[in-house]
């Protein structure tokens, strides 16, 4: 379902973008990539531990790894984004209060790396999801100015302006 497609928002392959139904070519690192770059210290095994229940859809377990890892290491923002992922996760499995808890999980990854495409575009598609286009818009617009290749953006830059009615 859902879950799987936003796991493989992480990985090199196409695949069926979960909230429009459109095919959109992923461009994130996959989730090994994520490990082998924190792949050094008493963190390594919290990494491994939270992308394995990731990857096995038990948000709540992965959750709990990333936040150990972010009480360790608060500036850490891959953990704030794997975490806001594990609970964006758990929001679109009907959890209503996880979408805020991945909103915050991304602000807090943007705030100790400006340049976190991943997090930027899922903060895109929160806003999407609560029909707040402009904000949508200009998140995909600041991963276009980081990744001006990036594919995913583009299509939901798109795909934002279409919903909002602003198709120039």
């Amino acid at each position: 379902g859902a879950a799987a497609l936003i796991l493989s928002a992480c990985n090199d392959e196409p695949a069926t973008h979960f909230q429009s139904g459109k095919s959109a070519q992923m461009n994130m690192k996959s989730l090994d990539q994520m490990l082998a770059q924190n792949s050094s210290g008493p963190k390594k095994e919290l990494f491994a531990s939270g992308i394995s229940s990731l990857k096995d859809g038990n948000y709540p377990a992965a959750s709990k790894s990333f936040n150990q890892i972010v009480n360790i290491d608060p500036q850490n923002s891959m953990a704030h984004t794997l975490n806001g992922l594990a609970y964006q996760l758990q929001g679109l499995e009907g959890d209503l209060d996880a979408m805020a808890l991945a909103e915050a999980a991304y602000n807090q990854a943007r705030k100790y790396n400006e340049t976190n495409a991943f997090a930027i575009l899922q903060l895109g598609r929160i806003n999407v999801a609560r029909k707040n286009y402009v904000a949508a818009e200009d998140l995909f617009s600041t991963v276009l100015l980081l990744e001006p290749g990036n594919e995913e953006a583009l299509y939901e830059l798109a795909n934002a302006s279409y919903l909002m009615g602003d198709v120039k």
